[in-house]
């Protein structure tokens, strides 16, 4: 339905400035969205002298915003300014104000105090700082909207209110949705607390920040700022399968308690991480970033190298009993890394089982596609077939690349194509995913995906948040904006429920995967797609979830 008063700005700021060179138009349907926060910041940086015009509220727009001093009630220095901000507001779904008005009044201020106490912010009178502008003008929501939690919205907000005026952070969303940007935040609020630079928080989970977490252990006793970011972190990853069922949840404090040493308790038992019940650096790691501690001791490790006696000989002594192999060629590094004739022989004699991986590049957006994706299901199906493979079999289709939200609609295409080319040759096996905990959610949830391969490709967003949650098919509960995992220190062999890793038919019979409607969840994992010698000597995991309703967000930060 349209807003009149969107209308009214999109109408507006297309008259206003259709004729400026390298301005774009906005629809003018009167609905709100990224065209027309974007045509809103366009007019403000030619009312600031800014040229080229681009769709970005940036650094040097900031900069500018800044140099025009507090914009408050009665300032009147630029009226196509004002204009600007109470149209913003009308978007924001706020009262701005009689846009007649040529200054700044208490009309509009008074929308931008409701908007600050929404944020989380002080009011003041209804400032208008130039972060807040900034805020205006994009399409971040301030109030809980569908699917959102208001205990998730008030950790939002105290983030807000604590750190907005620091240089590195901007005003986030309030939406009671765990996103990218709350993810980012939340790292750089962990980053000033552990002693890095204002001007070097960058929401990474760095050496800087692991080094730091290391000497903040929290349990028992404990209380203060690094419980409040350690139960943020908790609430983030919520639900544990099996945990206070049907919420599985905790709650955000300052002080430790028993409710949250009890959901840490279930969240190190279901992920397999040592069981201390606190808040040691192990499970800090976890549930910050995919590849949660890259030092704890693996079982399992995937490789474009073929394992030779030697090598298979090196990987069971050093404690690994499974291998991840490639069953196609492509690669857009060049090289060698499927499997080779003799190669499950000499896994299999070493003592290790494999579970099979099809990557054809995998590395930009324009391979995924319905068609690219048919095509993939079939040829990973003959190749399955061609190296014995037993029925029921999961196969892992990757995605090899920092996979953004904008990228997922063509990803889940893709996986379509790929279950509709796998049922095409009489579902003799299954498909899984290997990628980000954003694309392995969503694929999850919108293609039914047997199990995910969820990769350690990114250091501090969303997707590098573990949230372990019901392995139920399909999830009711699932949001593209939040990331469940399991890391576990033995692998595959801690696997009691769900189906061992798949062999070829040279071994002995593999329980097919449970039944979508199951239950009960099963976790494993590997390490980094290279050598296996690497993997063994960094122990850096990635992990293998159970069909659970993981929730993630993606992209590098």
């Amino acid at each position: 339905m349209a807003d009149e008063k969107v209308l009214a700005a999109q109408k507006w700021v297309n008259a206003t400035y259709g004729r400026v060179s390298g301005y774009v138009k906005c629809p003018e349907d009167g609905k709100t969205g990224w065209a027309t926060m974007y045509a809103l910041t366009m007019g403000l940086q030619h009312e600031l002298g800014i040229s080229p015009l681009v769709a970005n509220f940036g650094d040097g727009t900031l900069a500018k915003v800044t140099a025009l001093g507090t914009i408050g009630i009665g300032w009147k220095k630029n009226t196509n300014i004002v204009k600007i901000i109470r149209h913003a507001l009308f978007c924001k779904g706020y009262w701005g104000g009689d846009t007649a008005v040529a200054e700044f009044d208490p009309d509009a201020a008074a929308a931008v105090d409701k908007m600050k106490e929404n944020m989380g912010l002080p009011k003041d009178g209804g400032v208008v700082q130039p972060k807040v502008l900034k805020a205006m003008l994009n399409m971040d929501a301030y109030i809980t909207v569908a699917g959102g939690t208001d205990k998730i919205r008030s950790i939002q907000q105290w983030l807000n209110k604590n750190y907005w005026t620091k240089k590195t952070f901007s005003i986030g969303p309030t939406d009671g949705i765990y996103s990218r940007d709350v993810q980012q935040s939340l790292m750089k609020a962990i980053q000033l607390a552990v002693g890095i630079a204002e001007a070097d928080a960058n929401g990474n989970f760095g050496p800087g920040a692991q080094s730091g977490i290391k000497a903040h252990t929290v349990g028992p006793g404990s209380s203060g700022l690094f419980v409040q970011l350690f139960s943020a972190a908790c609430v983030f990853n919520e639900p544990v399968p099996g945990y206070g069922e049907p919420d599985a949840a905790t709650h955000f404090t300052d002080s430790w308690d028993a409710d949250v040493e009890g959901w840490v308790k279930a969240f190190q038992t279901f992920s397999q991480l040592p069981v201390t019940s606190k808040g040691d650096y192990t499970t800090w790691a976890q549930l910050l970033v995919s590849m949660g501690d890259p030092d704890r001791p693996v079982t399992a490790s995937d490789t474009a190298y073929t394992i030779t006696p030697s090598r298979g000989a090196k990987m069971y002594a050093d404690g690994y009993r499974y291998v991840g192999r490639y069953i196609n060629e492509a690669s857009a590094g060049g090289g060698s890394k499927m499997l080779e004739p003799g190669e499950l022989d000499n896994i299999f004699k070493a003592g290790l089982r494999v579970f099979p991986i099809f990557q054809d590049n995998g590395r930009s957006l324009s391979e995924y596609y319905w068609g690219n994706g048919y095509k993939h299901g079939q040829f990973a199906h003959d190749q399955a077939v061609h190296f014995g493979f037993n029925r029921g079999t999961v196969i892992y289709f990757a995605v090899d690349y920092d996979a953004t939200q904008e990228d997922m609609p063509q990803i889940l295409d893709y996986f379509r194509g790929v279950s509709s080319g796998l049922a095409s040759k009489g579902k003799r096996y299954v498909h899984g995913v290997y990628g980000s905990r954003n694309v392995c959610a969503q694929v999850t949830k919108e293609s039914y995906a047997a199990y995910s391969f969820v990769s350690g490709m990114s250091w501090g967003s969303p997707e590098t948040s573990a949230s372990p949650c019901r392995r139920t098919g399909h999830s009711s509960r699932s949001r593209n904006t939040r990331s469940p995992t399991a890391a576990t220190r033995s692998g595959w062999t801690a696997m009691r429920t769900g189906p061992a890793p798949t062999t070829a038919r040279r071994t002995s019979t593999v329980p097919c995967p449970p039944p979508r409607t199951s239950s009960r969840t099963s976790t494993s994992f590997t390490t980094s797609p290279r050598a296996t010698e690497r993997a063994i000597r960094t122990g850096w995991s990635r992990t293998i979830t159970g069909r659970s309703a993981m929730r993630g967000t993606n992209g590098r930060t």
